[in-house]
């Protein structure tokens, strides 16, 4: 069982999936998983947004062939004609660091970019950096942890600007049945989430939001049932009554189908819900 420090960006993970995970309204989707070898994966993905109206798709390659020295690396090529690599080099050579490369480009326009990250991890500290060569841009984050508590700080400077463009903090507890955090995002949106794990079936979900450029205050709570290995039901409300609603059922080993709605309390009799469907073939 891993026992490491989580970055930044996945403190809170377990409410926000709450929320987030599981639904698709707002589009079509289907997505088909292959394993071309022990070593190589191939996903092609397909997607028609209601809103705007466009189809959006790629088809994206994982090797990792050379998995014993850590080395791994992804292809993708999207309809808009964007080709993206990344490569990295995991727990060498030192147990807990990965060095990664992204890199863009778009061959109609000719425009790219490339970003190099670098990341540590053990029992008591998260820490990464990444520099964004295109803008210029870097960026950090640092997570400590000690017996269930976290703190982090995640921080962006702009060299073109001379100023920090992003500061957030974050402060977690962690228990196996339960997580509360607590982030502060630019010193302008507050937020607030719980997640408890009631039993094996039933998961829920608490958050509030506050940004000092609103006058209201978004308080949220979410819901997921696993009625058996192969089905989940989820549901989630918030405070501006927009009710989302989410099916998930295993249909095969290698099929999974997912639907989901969000339907807008407050203007029933109006044509603004969103709805989705969902199709994954593994194999």
């Amino acid at each position: 069982m891993c026992t490491c420090i989580p970055a930044y960006v996945d403190i809170g993970k377990a409410a926000r999936d709450l929320f987030c995970k599981g639904y698709n309204y707002g589009s079509y989707k289907m997505d088909i998983k292959t394993k071309i070898s022990s070593d190589m994966e191939l996903i092609a993905s397909g997607a028609y947004h209601h809103e705007p109206g466009n189809v959006a798709a790629s088809m994206q390659f994982k090797n990792k062939a050379w998995k014993d020295l850590g080395l791994s690396w992804t292809t993708k090529w999207t309809l808009e004609n964007v080709i993206s690599a990344d490569a990295s080099i995991e727990d060498k050579p030192l147990k807990g660091l990965k060095l990664s490369f992204d890199g863009q480009f778009v061959p109609l326009t000719g425009k790219k970019n490339a970003t190099l990250r670098a990341a540590f991890k053990n029992s008591s500290l998260h820490g990464s950096i990444s520099a964004d060569l295109g803008r210029p841009n870097l960026s950090g984050s640092a997570v400590v942890g000690h017996n269930g508590f976290l703190g982090g700080v995640q921080l962006s400077y702009d060299f073109l600007k001379a100023a920090v463009s992003q500061f957030n903090v974050a402060f977690a507890r962690s228990h196996a049945e339960y997580t509360i955090n607590l982030a502060v995002n630019n010193w302008n949106n507050f937020q607030t989430a719980v997640y408890h794990k009631v039993n094996d079936k039933l998961e829920l979900g608490y958050k509030i939001e506050y940004s000092t450029d609103r006058t209201d205050t978004k308080f949220s709570m979410a819901a997921k049932y696993s009625v058996d290995k192969d089905l989940v039901l989820r549901a989630k409300l918030n405070n501006r009554c927009e009710i989302g609603f989410g099916y998930q059922h295993q249909i095969h080993n290698a099929v999974n189908f997912t639907l989901s709605a969000l339907i807008e309390g407050k203007r029933l009799n109006q044509p603004c819900h969103k709805f989705g469907v969902g199709l994954e073939f593994e194999f």
